[in-house]
């Protein structure tokens, strides 16, 4: 495991992965970015799903590395010619859950969605220790 308080590329480097070809799923990309373009490989991709308030993808050109953001419902908002394939991917995805494929990245499930547990989860969350997703479930 890595420590996401670290610089990726050490944190990387010190479990004997120099370089990636692929980095995806994000979520403090302007926190990582200098990390991500001394560790992605040349012709790599960057795939963001956050909002950084900032991007400069200069960083990026020398090693031609694409930058790609993904947005879920981009097909459903602008009805895209695509559109049935984010169903298909959806399928697909629950089908790989079944199969033990993929799992959940939830770690805690701080119960039902209560003023108390919700405040309990914001508090997780922000401490900025959290290690996956922490969920609330069912309500009272």
């Amino acid at each position: 495991m890595i420590d996401h308080h670290e610089p990726l590329d050490e944190e990387l480097a010190r479990i004997g992965i120099e370089q990636v070809e692929f980095v995806a799923g994000l979520t403090a990309t302007d926190k990582h970015i200098e990390a991500i373009a001394r560790l992605i490989a040349p012709q790599g991709t960057l795939a963001l799903i956050d909002d950084p308030k900032t991007l400069d993808i200069v960083p990026f050109k020398r090693k031609a590395v694409t930058i790609a953001w993904e947005l879920m419902f981009t097909r459903s908002l602008f009805h895209t010619p695509d559109m049935a394939r984010q169903g298909m991917i959806l399928n697909e995805i629950a089908s790989l859950v079944d199969a033990g494929v993929l799992r959940s990245t939830m770690t805690q499930d701080v119960g039902a969605l209560t003023v108390t547990n919700l405040r309990r989860a914001h508090a997780i969350v922000e401490g900025g220790d959290a290690y996956g997703k922490t969920v609330l479930s069912g309500i009272e």
